[in-house]
């Protein structure tokens, strides 16, 4: 801009100055535009995931095996899983925060793939060491579990 003013006369300075922040301005303006057009196609684009993700995650419950909650429990306190989620899967933070799996949303397909192909600390357990009748056990043990309990139904939280 330095050199701009020094090749403009002092009488067409101000003028040149009002062009060149008048310019910025509009691209400024048309920079946010198209953002704006950007960012609502990627919030439809967005909803349509979570829509779409949604219907697949009932389409997957529907098909999840048949496990046994008795055994699913035998294999979690064996296989160590209670060490990080908790003896009734109510989450904890032995090597950092370990996720409530009692009552889990998470359908058996996102479950399964989570204990063969972890995505944070948890160790990855092959078919070797749990099937994938195990899994499902332990998915129905999960399932049984009470949830964590509103605020509301506690009663010393309540006085």
């Amino acid at each position: 801009m330095n050199r701009v003013k020094s090749m403009i006369p002092k009488s067409g300075r101000r003028f040149s100055e009002k062009i060149v922040l008048k310019k910025q301005a509009k691209a400024k303006y048309h920079a946010n535009v198209k953002l704006s057009r950007f960012s609502r196609i990627g919030i439809a684009a967005f909803a349509g995931a979570v829509l779409a993700a949604g219907a697949c995650a009932v389409a997957q419950a529907q098909d999840a095996p048949h496990g046994d909650a008795g055994n699913g429990k035998r294999i979690y306190l064996a296989v160590g899983c209670f060490t990080c989620h908790g003896r009734s899967g109510q989450g904890g933070a032995f090597n950092g925060p370990a996720p409530i799996l009692a009552s889990t949303a998470l359908p058996f397909d996102g479950f399964k793939g989570q204990v063969r192909d972890p995505s944070n600390d948890m160790p990855a357990y092959s078919d070797a060491v749990l099937s994938d009748k195990d899994i499902a056990d332990i998915f129905a043990f999960v399932k049984s579990l009470p949830g964590p309990r509103s605020p509301k139904d506690i009663s010393i939280l309540n006085n």
